[in-house]
Parts: structure tokens; sequence; C-alpha cells
């Protein structure tokens, strides 16, 4: 059976997180999917907890020595299924409607050059707060949306976005000379705009991004990488002015 949607979750240690944002998926309204576990070289035991766990949704794990995000995410839409890749962060939790709205959308741009669909990231702050607030777009966050629906650097952040996997064979995927955290997403983006493509937003397709308890250093390690990959992305791309979108904020 083919599915759908693929969901591809790039991880690198971190089960904790993990396991929240899995259960996530048994409250999907949309049912043809699968899970995609990329495993970027892990060092704890999430291999072992994401193989052992029972679902009741199709999932599979893959593993490679560490080599990034970008690789990580190339191994998961690599050995997708589905029509379409959702690209999804380990730490968020989707609304039920989340793979629904993905696909009305998808629907509604068929045949159109639109090649890329991006949701809403609500930042909740704590796990703890989802639920006991609305977190949908505001108007004005729906505005700043539309505003920037062509932006690669804004619509294309790989916490919740859609791509028709056809194109991301003709397109060649994200480029694994980015090694750390940042940019690659961006990167990714603009070279789909560069192929004529469009990208839609649609802020129905929701998902509650939670924060991860990382140390001072892990945070600083974190913006190390950032500023190498803004350096990598200015030598592939000298021709455009760098926006400077903070990679950490999420």
């Amino acid at each position: 059976m083919t599915h759908f949607f693929s969901v591809v979750i790039p991880v690198y240690n971190g089960w904790e997180y993990l396991q929240k944002t899995l259960k996530s998926f048994c409250h999907q309204t949309f049912k043809n999917f699968e899970v995609i576990i990329a495993d970027d070289g892990s060092t704890d035991n999430t291999g072992e907890l994401v193989q052992g766990a029972k679902w009741s949704f199709p999932l599979r794990y893959y593993r490679q020595e560490h080599a990034g995000r970008a690789a990580a995410r190339n191994l998961g839409w690599k050995n997708s299924r589905g029509n379409i890749v959702l690209f999804i962060d380990s730490h968020g939790l989707l609304d039920a409607s989340c793979l629904d709205e993905h696909y009305k959308a998808h629907l509604k741009t068929e045949g159109s050059d639109v090649a890329l669909v991006f949701g809403h990231l609500a930042l909740i702050g704590d796990i703890a707060n989802f639920g006991r607030k609305d977190f949908s777009a505001t108007k004005q966050q729906q505005k700043w949306m539309l505003k920037h629906e062509q932006d690669p650097f804004r619509a294309c952040k790989t916490g919740n976005v859609s791509i028709r996997k056809t194109i991301l064979e003709k397109i060649g995927g994200f480029d694994e000379d980015f090694k750390g955290y940042g940019f690659e997403d961006a990167e990714f983006g603009l070279r789909l705009k560069k192929a004529g493509y469009r990208f839609k937003a649609n802020w129905l397709a929701t998902i509650y991004v939670f924060s991860l308890h990382q140390t001072l250093a892990g945070r600083c390690q974190k913006m190390r990488e950032a500023g190498h990959n803004a350096v990598l992305f200015r030598k592939k791309h000298p021709w455009i002015g760098l926006q400077l979108v903070n990679p950490i904020s999420r």
C-alpha cells in the first residue's frame, strides 16, 4: 500500500522528546500516512526504544553515522513510500487535523507550480502549556505567513513543511555540505524558488513546538554551527543578500 504521506523526523538523541511527538500521531484525523525516524547517529538508546515500542500507525527506523540534519532528512525521504513528504522536528505535537490540512492544501494546488506547503509552528514553551490555551495562528500571524509566503528563509523551516516526493527527487533533496545546525532548510527553499516553484501557507496545519531543556553549552554549540552554516550559505549563494533569520529561535 502506498502511503499518501511519509512523515520524516530527523533525530539525534532525546527519546523523551521524540516519544511525545510520536504519540500525537495516534490522534490524526487523516490516517493514510507512515512515520520514518531518521536517526543521525544517536548515542543514547533512541533506536532501541523506537523499534521496541508498538504504535497504531506504520513506523520505520533508519540510522546513519552522525552526519547532520540535512543528511538525516535525505535518508528519511529516500526511504519513503508516500507521494507527499512532511518534514517535522522531534519536539513538536501535531494538532489532530495537521496532516488533513496539509492534504487539503496539496489537493487545492495540484497541477500548479506550488511545490511546498508550510504550516503554523506554535511555540508553546513548556509542554505543560499544551491544551491550556488556544495556540492557533492569530490574525497577525496569518498576515505574517501570507506576507512571507514566497520567502524561502521563512516559508521553508522544516519543522512543518510538506512537499511532493517527485520534486524532492528533481531538486536533489538537502545539501549535505551543511553538517551542523541552521540554514540547510533555507538553502533548500532557495533552490526550489530558483527552479520556478512556489510555496503555500496553511496556518490551520499546526504543530505545537515545545522547548528543549538545553544547557548553555549546548545552545552555544548550536549558535557556532549556525554561524558556520551562514558562512557556507553565503559561499554557495554569493549573489543573494543574506537575510539574517535567527535559526536558534526554534
